[in-house]
């Protein structure tokens, strides 16, 4: 007869994105750099003078960066260079030899922040102890966390706030992906943000010389990035819908990328171009 062994806790192991750490080297490096600077500057001004008065002037000078140097080193650097162990009942924040635990059933309260995940937010855990912990979209796979917490402690949040969330944060490299690839097509950026207000500021400032060129250019530029930031909600919910819903292959999810993208574009010029025209007949009547 065999005797039954329990199977270890299965762990998941998480970390921060490798361009978050490249980006945290990128910021030290400048911080020191302009340090470089700052004393090269200063330490001139200062020869001769009695040592101490010399270092309180070197470090009025070197403030900031010295400020934002001790802050990105005991403040952020835990937190990007710590691996994240989740189990079924706890995470295990771990750093160097110090470990920190957020045991799921000890938590009281997890606030959504007000910037969704495709814009690197996340959510707040707050704890029974009044502690709190901060995850982001950066942290990647972050989604699991939330997903453990909640599934332990079901009435933390409404059931289509956490299936809103777990939709966007799941699928955020998807929304990072195309929203690269909307900044790098400078062809439709000129189109949409220089041509489009370029060519109706020219006829309303025509129609209204009083005015400047450049005062309809701002106002048409200012209607364009409100329809594209509406239209853009849509359309993103569009697709994370697809995601959820959808098991397909890469080649027919990009070709359902490109539709619902051209849809969307072609109502992004239709609704400005209504707001024109409406403008203009205002204008004239």
């Amino acid at each position: 007869m065999t005797q039954k062994t329990d199977s270890p806790p299965s762990v998941i192991s998480l970390e921060y994105r490798d361009s978050v750490k490249q980006f945290y080297y990128l910021v030290i490096g400048i911080l020191i750099l302009s340090e470089l600077v700052i004393l090269r500057l200063n330490l001139p001004k200062v020869v001769g003078e009695d040592w101490w008065l010399a270092l309180v002037k070197l470090l009025l000078a070197s403030s900031v960066p010295v400020t934002m140097f001790g802050r990105l080193y005991i403040f952020f650097r835990p937190a990007i260079f710590s691996t994240y162990k989740l189990l079924d009942d706890r995470l295990l924040i771990c750093f160097k030899r110090k470990e920190r635990e957020l045991m799921f059933s000890q938590v009281k309260e997890i606030k959504l922040t007000w910037l969704p995940p495709r814009f690197f937010g996340g959510f707040i855990v707050v704890m029974k102890s009044g502690k709190k912990f901060l995850f982001l979209s950066i942290l990647k796979d972050s989604h699991l966390i939330f997903e453990a917490i909640t599934r332990q402690q079901r009435d933390l949040l409404s059931e289509e706030k956490k299936r809103k969330y777990l939709k966007q944060s799941a699928h955020v490299e998807v929304s990072w992906g195309r929203l690269l690839q909307k900044l790098t097509n400078w062809k439709m950026i000129l189109l949409k943000w220089v041509t489009l207000p370029s060519g109706f500021a020219a006829i309303f400032s025509y129609l209204m010389p009083q005015r400047s060129f450049g005062y309809f250019f701002i106002v048409f530029l200012i209607i364009a990035l409100f329809v594209s930031a509406v239209l853009n909600s849509f359309e993103e919910a569009q697709i994370l819908d697809y995601l959820a819903e959808e098991e397909s292959r890469e080649e027919d999810r990009e070709a359902f990328f490109s539709k619902i993208e051209n849809i969307f574009l072609m109502l992004f010029f239709a609704l400005n171009l209504l707001i024109f025209i409406a403008s203009v007949y205002f204008l004239a009547f």
